[in-house]
């Protein structure tokens, strides 16, 4: 399992480390480097959204993040900016 929010502050390169771990690479927390959902901080996921599907990455992606002012409409905003990334080719 690898958390973009600790990758953010621990990792050289987000993408690189990705593709070394692709073999065992079963889930994918997607948190904002704010600890906010996606989309609220500077992380660039659809850089490394594009990596995961350039590895054939078909696992869990899922949010860990702080509890957002309106829960159900910052889940439903970061759904669909992840989901912008996801749809389409490879």
């Amino acid at each position: 399992m690898v958390d973009t929010f600790h990758m953010n502050m621990e990792e050289k390169n987000i993408d690189q480390s990705l593709i070394k771990a692709k073999n065992f690479l079963y889930h994918v927390h997607l948190s904002d480097s704010n600890r906010e959902l996606p989309g609220q901080g500077h992380i660039d996921f659809k850089k490394h959204i594009e990596t995961l599907k350039s590895i054939d990455y078909n696992h869990y992606l899922s949010f860990e993040a702080l509890k957002p002012a309106n829960p159900k409409q910052g889940l439903k905003d970061s759904l669909n900016f992840i989901k912008s990334f996801l749809q389409g080719g490879k």
